[in-house]
């Protein structure tokens, strides 16, 4: 199998036995006709809203929501529909700044934990209909194809909903009558990361391992996956290597599946970063650590406060003032990248400028 970097006619060799790295915004929106959600509830308005310039991006409108409001005029109850809660460092903080921002509003948390089960999530979006109490819903999905009929089923309950993560149906990002979609995980973030990987081939073909993430998720479906699990990362770049020692380029779907990556390089004589590349995704503290090591060439942030903390801001937002942040609150224009490295990429010339939250 190869695949082709955007705007470009060259082709690179993808070893299937170390699964694919585009997520759902890349692989599946088009898998099956699927229509955009109809237009969302209104809300009553319960404070005044704050004045917010509304040029500013989503994301910014986000963070200045919170910096004017202090708390909430009551308290609510919302069901979290998630893709994981504790099954990596990502998903423990991911909850963790969830409900940080959950205590600052007063916002009772109802966890529903998919673990990257998109049949579980099915039923766990039924049974929190069932269940009712709510006064929302927070929407990750686990992948967009089905994701696409829970987020309808949410939307017809007449309750706000509101996206993190990643988009469904056939929306790049976010999707007409939710309260808002924060992510980084979207077809642009990953072709502008796939674009500089392939950039670092300079126009030549070159051989290109990839080290993927759970199965159940749009993107690793049709390959092996990883699990997100050094040690597996360990044994498929392994066996990889064996089948193919002149692999140039290892992309790994997250810095701590990397350390498998850089043991497997090692044990096989190869150094990083002069034998082979090794780009990575997450940007947490031992992914920077690396990079400014030189052993990773490069990673993506990946970070869960922005989608934590202020999918619970959006949704608050709307509930308070009835004024929804459509459009798509990209982590890439979030301040922490913004006044940071500012670029979602960090290399070894703007690694020193990236906080990581997790």
């Amino acid at each position: 199998m190869s695949i082709t970097s955007p705007g470009r006619a060259r082709r690179v060799a993808l070893h299937a036995a170390v699964g694919a790295l585009l997520t759902g915004g890349l692989l599946a929106c088009g898998e099956s006709e699927q229509t955009t959600p109809a237009a969302g509830p209104s809300a009553e308005p319960r404070a005044e809203a704050p004045d917010i310039d509304a040029s500013l991006t989503p994301m910014q409108q986000a963070e200045k929501y919170d910096e004017l409001t202090k708390d909430s005029s009551r308290s609510y109850k919302v069901a979290v529909l998630t893709t994981c809660t504790d099954l990596n460092a990502w998903c423990q903080a991911m909850t963790r700044y969830q409900a940080e921002a959950a205590e600052k509003y007063d916002v009772e948390l109802d966890m529903y934990d998919a673990a990257f089960d998109p049949a579980k999530q099915l039923r766990q979006v039924q049974d929190a209909i069932a269940k009712g109490g709510y006064d929302g819903f927070i929407f990750a999905p686990v992948a967009a194809a089905p994701g696409c009929g829970m987020l309808e089923q949410l939307l017809d309950t007449g309750l706000p909903v509101q996206q993190v993560n990643s988009p469904v149906c056939e929306s790049e990002d976010y999707s007409e009558g939710t309260t808002g979609m924060v992510s980084t995980s979207s077809e642009k973030y990953y072709r502008a990361y796939l674009e500089h990987v392939f950039d670092s081939c300079e126009g030549e073909p070159c051989k290109v391992a990839i080290l993927g993430g759970v199965s159940g998720q749009d993107g690793w479906r049709r390959l092996q996956s990883a699990n997100y699990d050094p040690n597996q990362a360990l044994r498929i770049t392994q066996d990889a290597l064996q089948r193919d020692p002149d692999i140039e380029v290892i992309l790994s779907a997250y810095d701590e599946m990397s350390r498998g990556v850089l043991q497997a390089l090692g044990d096989a004589g190869k150094t990083p970063g002069e034998d082979v590349r090794i780009y990575s995704i997450g940007g947490t503290p031992y992914g920077l650590e690396q990079v400014a090591a030189g052993t990773l060439t490069a990673t993506i942030q990946s970070d869960p406060y922005p989608e934590g903390y202020f999918g619970v801001v959006e949704l608050v937002r709307f509930l308070e003032t009835g004024v929804a942040t459509e459009g798509w609150s990209s982590t890439s224009e979030w301040s922490g990248i913004v006044n940071g490295p500012g670029s979602d990429i960090l290399t070894e010339d703007n690694v020193d400028k990236y906080e990581p939250t997790y």
